[in-house]
């Protein structure tokens, strides 16, 4: 014949054994704990206050410089007087237009109207 404890389903036998545990006496006393609890936080060293204000001040001063730098950087150069500026040259023939948009660099466009297009 199976014992109760054999019917039992494995939520009820731990919860029984929970409840063993609960009720079990304190290994310490309150105060005692309490004691240990303290006695183990203050062993923890904290590090002085000025030291988080100046790595906060230093973090903040790096973050400052790299966004600057890469913001240095990223940036396109300044563009020269003569880009973008449409220059008149007799060499085109008509229809054709010469766009300088650096020292270095043409831009040769040829336009028509939509009806020279169609033909």
């Amino acid at each position: 014949m199976k014992t109760m404890e054999n019917r039992r389903t494995p939520e009820d036998r731990f919860d029984a054994a929970l409840r063993a545990w609960a009720d079990r006496p304190p290994r310490l006393d309150p105060s005692a704990a309490a004691k240990a609890v303290a006695s183990r936080l203050g062993e923890r060293r904290r590090p002085p206050q000025h030291l988080a204000w100046a790595l906060a001040t230093a973090a903040a001063v790096a973050l400052g410089v790299a966004s600057l730098l890469m913001v240095r950087t990223a940036s396109p150069p300044q563009a020269s007087q003569q880009a973008g500026t449409v220059l008149a040259n007799p060499a085109l023939a008509e229809g054709q237009v010469l766009i300088w948009l650096d020292e270095h660099t043409s831009l040769h466009m040829t336009y028509a109207t939509p009806d020279a297009a169609a033909r």
